[in-house]
């Protein structure tokens, strides 16, 4: 079987390596990928400490589906986390479900833009949001739980994976 990690570390300027695993559970030997051209991508996890300020109830637990293993979550209307980037580009990954709701994405102070997390299936490490600016720079990023959801789903759940920010 083949699996790829399409979570917030997911990049192609980064560098990787592969193992095989036959039916008797021998690994092979680990092969390694040139990354393509360009500078990697900065990825904010969101456990606690490693770049995200949070406010509010948060839940902060550790997920193995989950970038890093840790994922946070909050249903709690008006509950934020903030951070600043420097980059060009930025791609937001939450955790989808049927208990999910809605937030609110600022950059610099500028009117929210919604975004819905809520999903009949329980899918972990979706880019559920992103942003490119014309050129690189700093910008200050607000996540408001918005204690909303769509008729579907089952109530206002909102998780934060990561945060990839890209220069080019």
């Amino acid at each position: 079987s083949y699996y790829f990690d399409h979570s917030a570390g997911a990049d192609p300027h980064a560098n990787y390596e592969m193992v095989t695993v036959d039916g008797a559970g021998n690994l092979s030997a680990r092969a390694a990928f040139k990354p393509t051209a360009g500078t990697a991508a900065t990825i904010v996890d969101d456990a606690p400490g490693a770049g995200m300020t949070f406010t509010g109830a948060w839940s902060h637990t550790a997920q193995p589906p989950a970038h890093a293993g840790t994922i946070s979550a909050c249903m709690d209307n008006g509950a934020t986390s903030e951070l600043v980037v420097d980059g060009r580009r930025m791609l937001l990954f939450s955790k989808l479900g049927a208990d999910c709701g809605k937030l609110a994405i600022s950059i610099d102070n500028r009117p929210g833009e919604v975004v819905d997390t809520f999903s009949a299936d329980d899918i972990w490490g979706v880019c559920v949001w992103q942003h490119q600016f014309p050129t690189a720079g700093k910008h200050a990023v607000r996540l408001t739980v918005l204690g909303q959801h769509t008729p579907l789903s089952t109530g206002d759940l909102v998780h934060i994976d990561g945060l990839r920010v890209e220069q080019e």
